[in-house]
């Protein structure tokens, strides 16, 4: 692998409130989320719907809801290298990025609340199925 001087373009914002933190997803080419402990997963939704493809480690939470989305990529934990690579291959390629905007956004557009809503409500179906099985 070629040496990249990636620090150029990398910031680091800190906490945002809404209007600027759906801004500056929207104006950038990926985001970069190297949690190894997460399990709400909103910073990734939020990156999907503003159509900016995400460079994540493969922990059980992002794997589980982002395994079929093509516009995540997802890196051994702690593997800095496999984590550029994804990088480059995104930021390298213009057209690689429109095609990833379309899929993140079109990936994105399964988490309504109304979907939710539906999902949750089955999730407590099956509880209640489940506790009457084993009441009787």
């Amino acid at each position: 692998m070629e040496k990249e001087d990636l620090g150029q373009n990398i910031g680091f914002l800190g906490e945002l409130g809404d209007y600027s933190l759906i801004k500056a997803i929207k104006s950038s080419k990926l985001l970069l989320y190297p949690s190894l402990a997460d399990s709400l997963l909103t910073v990734i939704l939020k990156s999907l719907a503003c159509g900016t493809p995400v460079v994540a480690y493969d922990i059980p939470p992002v794997k589980h809801n982002f395994e079929k989305c093509d516009a995540v990529f997802r890196c051994p934990p702690k593997n800095i290298k496999k984590v550029v690579e994804a990088i480059l291959a995104i930021i390298k390629n213009e057209t690689r990025i429109h095609l990833l905007t379309r899929k993140a956004k079109e990936y994105s557009k399964k988490y309504t609340w109304q979907n939710v809503v539906r999902a949750e409500k089955a999730g407590y179906f099956k509880v209640i199925d489940a506790y009457n099985e084993t009441s009787h």
